[in-house]
């Protein structure tokens, strides 16, 4: 078990330290890359410097399938605007001043190795504010980890159907769950 967690702790150092910072540049009626494939995790960085009015509106007002919100819908020549995104899937883009030409997709995949899609636990919300709901066994063990692989909440003989993750800052955290046959980690983004 403690090659497993061994194992697990430097797998969850190096993605941590893996991030990727891109950059989407507006020139003049268009992007530099108007279509960005990255991972969990990664950032985009948005500029304007000096090529027209421009804005960046990635909102699920405008785009509703989009897994969440993201731009700054101000109008200017000159900005920069930053967003991590930590949740899969795919999202548009657009300056709404010319949106018919200056449109995009961000498409964010998951690629930690966990497989949630054949989990036997359930866990939900996800993303989650300060309570999570969990489907699990009675007397299992809980355990979080940060990206980092410390251990920031630890539930022995767990026979609830919540877990308060308030104390945690905004991320993204690792929950295993370990009943007396099986151990099995979940992926949680805490807003």
């Amino acid at each position: 078990m403690e090659k497993l967690l061994l194992l697990f702790i430097i797998c969850l150092s190096f993605r941590a330290n893996t991030q990727t910072n891109y950059t989407v540049t507006a020139y003049w009626n268009s992007w530099s890359d108007d279509h960005l494939t990255i991972e969990t995790g990664d950032s985009v960085t948005f500029i304007n410097h000096h090529y027209g009015n421009h804005n960046i509106n990635g909102t699920t007002e405008s785009f509703p399938f989009n897994p969440e919100s993201f731009g700054m819908t101000r109008v200017s020549d000159d900005w920069t605007y930053g967003h991590r995104f930590t949740t899969p899937g795919t999202y548009s883009f657009r300056c709404d001043l010319y949106p018919w030409q200056m449109g995009g997709l961000v498409i964010v995949e998951d690629v930690a190795g966990i497989d949630e899609e054949t989990s036997s636990y359930n866990i939900y919300p996800n993303p989650a504010e300060d309570k999570v709901h969990l489907t699990v066994p009675a007397n299992c063990q809980i355990n979080v980890y940060d990206l980092l692989g410390n251990l920031v909440i630890s539930k022995i003989h767990f026979n609830e159907s919540e877990l308060d993750l308030a104390q945690l800052n905004s991320g993204t955290y690792l929950i295993e769950i370990k009943d007396k046959e099986n151990a099995e980690f979940q992926r949680i983004v805490k807003k």
